[in-house]
């Protein structure tokens, strides 16, 4: 091979060249592009995920919240001095409020 390339013109050694360089170069961009375009699709998915949790720690924190306010409301049906408490202060109207019996 390389006494045919001996025997070449200098004009076709340097085009021979060129082809080599430009092959490697391309084969240097295809591997960058393949590259990127997998890192890009991980981040993405890492992104998502993200996204997912802090969906589901929202979630769960509503839930919580929901949970405490029933149970708030479950004490206050129970103990009826804070029932007229929260009557008076909320009601347009608080002489209506039922007071409680002792």
């Amino acid at each position: 091979m390389w006494s045919s390339f001996k025997g070449l013109s200098l004009g076709w050694k340097a085009a021979a060249i060129a082809l080599l360089a430009l092959a490697i170069v391309a084969g240097f961009k295809a591997c960058t592009a393949t590259t990127n375009h997998k890192t890009d699709v991980a981040i993405e998915a890492a992104e998502d995920k993200g996204a997912a949790i802090v969906r589901a720690e929202a979630a769960e924190e509503g839930i919580r919240d929901v949970v405490k306010s029933q149970e708030v409301r479950g004490a206050v049906d129970r103990d009826a001095v804070a029932r007229h408490d929260i009557c008076v202060r909320t009601s347009r109207t608080p002489e209506n409020c039922q007071r409680p019996s002792p």
